[in-house]
């Protein structure tokens, strides 16, 4: 990606520069030799200095005599680097010496920094540089400065340019090799993953696991049975497989989540605010590493099924962050540059029911507040408060919900609390593990 700008409006385009000051400094000696001598070599070095000032002055570019253009990849993984080019192109008739700075924002690190350069005439240069990521999201790279200078060297003809180019920081897949590896021999739980492979019609052998309730007694192997002196249950190779789901639940667990004034002020009768606010804190930076892991990790899983030629879909928290279903290399930079960009999100708090709003369930009031509390019927169990979201997603992802297909659901919920008929067709990877 290429990026050209034209340079900005500065209000001192041309500065002086040290040797300036040397040389205004040296025909100031002049003045003190004896006499009308001094006298008149102090004249004569002025005269001289000033002549080669407008000389200088008169030999610099104009405005548009020097243009900057800065090519670098669309996107850098965390810790990777990337190669990419200045070129200077001059349209002024001299050669000249340019001494080039750039900016680069917190989410990366490199650049020139400040390197000398010289441009030929109606010439052009380039500059390499390399740029390495270090904080995930999309990042805009900073301005350019050139400052430009002849042979004498007394004044220097300044540009800014600011290209306005982004880069995106994408989650590693070469530093997470350990997640793909888990990936490859299908040993995901030691990463916190429960593997439970469904039945799938292919005939394809997967491997042996203990029998569960409600497993079809028609795939009991029985000699590994008799090995084992435990019930032994065969899988195969499921065809959808090869179509992997990859759910992220990017809520912050109830632990975590943002507290509110009056949470604050309910916490501060047992202890101070800095406290309560210090042990949030400290709880929402352990959180976010262990996100970032889980960004990482799913990101290598799909760098790895993508690899084996299989389609790979995301579907996250925010709907503008799906990536639906495909394969290539194309697509795997579609995963990358969705994940590069999420963030935790709070989970939604309970809406409250008005007191003119009737539902078909039961209603009691409340003697503290002017609401009614909605009361299920029987059979119907409330939602556990968790801290994931994993019954929030049973209705946002209806996926969740379908065991035919092969997921990896990636969440921040608590053990114990995700459906039962989702163990049974996903790995399921708790962010506390990671």
């Amino acid at each position: 990606m290429t990026q050209t700008s034209t340079p900005e409006r500065l209000l001192l385009r041309v500065i002086p520069t040290r040797r300036l000051a040397w040389a205004v400094a040296g025909a100031g000696v002049l003045w003190l030799l004896p006499g009308r001598v001094g006298v008149y070599a102090g004249i004569a070095g002025v005269v001289v200095l000033l002549v080669l000032v407008l000389a200088d002055w008169a030999l610099l570019p104009g405005r548009r005599g020097l243009l900057i253009e800065r090519e670098i990849a669309g996107f850098v993984g965390i810790g990777e680097k990337v190669e990419g080019t200045y070129t200077l192109r001059s349209a002024w008739p001299r050669a000249l010496h340019v001494r080039v700075e750039d900016e680069m924002p917190p989410a990366v690190r490199g650049g020139v920094h400040a390197v000398h350069v010289d441009v030929p005439e109606r010439g052009t240069a380039t500059l390499p540089f390399e740029v390495s990521g270090m904080v995930r999201g999309l990042a805009t790279l900073g301005r350019v400065g050139a400052q430009a200078s002849t042979r004498l060297g007394l004044l220097a003809s300044r540009a800014t340019f600011a290209p306005g180019d982004t880069i995106l920081v994408t989650p590693s897949v070469s530093n997470v090799r350990r997640f793909r590896l888990l990936a490859v021999q299908h040993r995901l739980h030691t990463a916190g993953v429960r593997v439970l492979r469904q039945r799938g019609e292919s005939r394809a052998f997967a491997g042996l696991r203990e029998y569960a309730l409600g497993d079809d007694p028609r795939y009991i192997d029985w000699k590994a049975t008799a090995k084992s002196m435990s019930i032994m249950v065969r899988e195969h190779m499921r065809e959808d497989e090869w179509r992997l789901t990859i759910v992220f639940d990017t809520a912050y667990p109830a632990a975590v989540q943002p507290m509110s004034a009056s949470q604050k002020r309910e916490n501060g009768q047992k202890a101070s605010d800095a406290s309560v606010e210090s042990i949030i804190n400290r709880q929402d930076l352990d959180f976010r590493v262990q996100f970032e892991r889980a960004v990482s990790m799913a990101a290598s899983l799909a760098n790895h099924f993508i690899l084996e030629r299989a389609e790979v879909e995301l579907i996250t928290t925010l709907e503008q962050h799906d990536v639906r279903s495909g394969s290539g290399q194309e697509h795997l930079y579609k995963l990358l540059g969705s994940l590069a960009t999420l963030q935790p999100t709070e989970a939604p708090a309970p809406v409250p029911v008005e007191t003119t709003q009737k539902r078909r369930w039961g209603l009691r009031k409340s003697s503290s507040k002017k609401t009614l509390e909605v009361e299920p019927p029987r059979g119907i169990s409330q939602p556990k408060p968790n801290g994931g979201v994993a019954w929030r997603l049973l209705d946002d992802v209806p996926v969740l919900r379908d065991e035919r297909r092969f997921k990896v659901l990636i969440t921040s919920a608590k053990k114990g609390t995700i459906p039962g008929h989702i163990w049974r067709s996903s790995h399921v990877v708790f962010m506390e593990d990671l």
